[in-house]
């Protein structure tokens, strides 16, 4: 018991006066869904993922004094955030040989134009919901066409899609 009263001692709370059980509810429900959404908010896009990438390797090289480090080093120097295991998006694209490789390839490929970059950013609002909304996905979109074009043409049109409010996005695109 002690240490139950230990716990709840050091835990910032907050009393809230309510009225009737069903009002408790709705605060239950509502300081859940506040959770929620600020987990929403903290998960990065594929974009994101992409940057951190990119400018990950490129600090980490500048620590090193190691000019183009494998992607095996940056993987295994990235991937030592520890990971919730009860975080619905957990399992999202950790940190891998694979991610890495796959990061740079669309950067170097694709959002080093700035018109791609621009319009795959312009979805950034969307959060968790954005068509670009992991690596594997920025990845598929940038490597489905041979030329810039024929890949600008597509986010143009996926980005049209999302904005217009057709969603979810269909995968079927890539």
């Amino acid at each position: 018991m002690e240490k139950w009263a230990k716990t709840v001692r050091t835990q910032p709370m907050k009393f809230v006066l309510l009225s009737t059980n069903f009002d408790i509810m709705l605060e239950q429900d509502q300081l859940r869904e506040n959770v929620l959404s600020t987990a929403d908010a903290l998960v990065l896009t594929g974009l994101q993922k992409v940057i951190k990438v990119v400018k990950g390797k490129k600090l980490l090289e500048d620590k090193t004094g190691e000019s183009n480090m494998s992607q095996i080093k940056v993987a295994q120097a990235m991937g030592t955030v520890r990971h919730s295991k009860t975080s619905r998006h957990g399992d999202s694209e950790r940190m891998s040989e694979t991610l890495v490789k796959n990061a740079i390839a669309a950067f170097d490929k694709g959002l080093k134009n700035k018109k791609i970059f621009n319009l795959i950013s312009s979805c950034e609002s969307s959060g968790v919901c954005s068509p670009f909304s992991s690596v594997s996905v920025v990845y598929a979109i940038i490597f489905k066409n041979q030329t810039q074009r024929e890949t600008l043409e597509l986010v143009d049109a996926i980005t049209y899609h999302h904005k217009m409010g057709n969603t979810p996005f269909d995968k079927a695109l890539i």
